[in-house]
């Protein structure tokens, strides 16, 4: 089968299609003595209908865009429409995030800036108290941007010290220092902007 937004979609399609054959299945079985809301508002990448266990969707999701070799923008509108409904990003769901950066694949520039306001979110407004980075956060940022070094991880650096009410005093530095280390696709990126 070929790869791409075809198999990407076929995919998330039988990945969907499972989840509601579980849900079939659970509502048979358990149905009748338990409870289930399956209105609940999602939550955390489509942790939302309460089961036997929680399901994450995401991960599977994201390494299906990783094996897809390439991320369009459908992909990039179709994720924040049904895995980032809400805006809420957990610590593993930024990982993933990252996990999709690290992997090297074919990106639509729309997935920079998803990229970006997704890390953003998680570590600037989504953590206590809002506005703060704080030194494990940087830490965690630091090390997961270095294991990248791209320039959408060099973006999402910039833009958390931008919006950041308060962060440690050596972050700017470490983020400076950076962009002198020929990341990838840096140059690219200054080139179409100047």
């Amino acid at each position: 089968m070929p790869n791409g937004p075809v198999t990407i979609a076929l995919v998330a399609l039988l990945t969907v299609l499972r989840a509601g054959f579980d849900r079939f299945i659970f509502r048979q079985t358990l149905g009748p003595s338990l409870h289930v809301n399956s209105r609940k508002k999602k939550r955390g990448g489509g942790v939302g209908v309460k089961m036997a266990h929680p399901v994450d969707r995401s991960r599977s999701i994201i390494g299906a865009l990783i094996l897809g070799k390439r991320i369009t923008a459908m992909d990039v509108a179709w994720l924040r429409r049904e895995i980032f409904i809400d805006g809420y990003v957990t610590r593993e769901q930024a990982e993933e995030l990252f996990d999709v950066e690290r992997s090297g694949v074919a990106r639509d520039e729309a997935w920079t800036a998803l990229f970006v306001d997704l890390i953003t979110d998680h570590v600037v407004w989504q953590s206590r108290p809002t506005g703060v980075v704080n030194e494990p956060q940087a830490e965690w940022l630091l090390a997961q941007s270095d294991s990248c070094k791209t320039a959408a991880a060099l973006a999402a650096l910039g833009n958390i010290l931008a919006e950041a009410q308060r962060s440690p005093a050596w972050l700017a530095g470490a983020v400076r220092k950076r962009m002198g280390d020929n990341w990838r696709g840096v140059d690219r990126a200054l080139a179409a902007a100047g």
